[in-house]
Formats: structure tokens, C-alpha cells, sequence
């Protein structure tokens, strides 16, 4: 029986130690090399990373916040905070955006 409370307890020790490293790791911060453009999506490198947020053109937008912006398909949601990051992640949507509506 004291066994299996220590083996129980290791496993909620674990969990935790592994929820608190990932609740605690840092903000991605984008390159300043400035967005690429490629057969409909634009690129915009995320320092250290070997995937880049993007955009891709789509001529339905009605307004900049309709251009989504991802990260490995997903949403960027809140893996940003700097000013400089989202000041060019707007600007990445502004270029979607004008492309989109030429």
C-alpha cells in the first residue's frame, strides 16, 4: 500500500513539475529580417525556430483583422507580448491584407 501512495505521489509530483515548466517558458520573439512572400502566403521568421508565422492571401477579406496569422497551423494566440512582435504582426496582416484586395 505504501507503495503504491509513493508511485501515485511521484506521478502528481511529475505532472506538476512538467505543467510549471511549460506555464513559465518565455515569449517567442519574430526576426527582424522582415516578411517573405511565396506562391500566396507570407513568412515571418521566429528567432531560433525552424517555423515562421504566416499569412496567406485570400482576396475574401473584408478588413486587416480578418487576416488569420499562424504558427504551425495554429494560432498565434498568446505566444507573443513584446510591442516590437506585435507591431509586426500587424504589419505581416497589413501586407496579406493589401495583397489580398489588388
Amino acid at each position: 500500500m505504501i507503495k503504491l501512495i509513493a508511485f501515485f505521489s511521484a506521478i502528481v509530483l511529475l505532472s506538476n513539475c512538467a505543467n510549471s515548466s511549460l506555464s513559465t517558458s518565455p515569449k517567442m520573439s519574430l526576426s527582424d529580417l522582415g516578411a517573405r512572400y511565396w506562391q500566396g502566403t507570407y513568412y515571418l521568421s521566429v528567432t531560433e525556430q525552424t517555423f515562421s508565422i504566416q499569412c496567406k492571401v485570400n482576396p475574401e477579406y473584408k478588413t486587416v483583422d480578418d487576416v488569420p496569422v499562424t504558427y504551425k497551423g495554429l494560432g498565434i494566440g498568446e505566444l507573443f507580448d513584446s510591442g516590437d512582435d506585435l507591431r509586426k504582426i500587424q504589419d505581416l496582416k497589413q501586407q496579406c491584407f493589401d495583397k489580398s484586395v489588388l
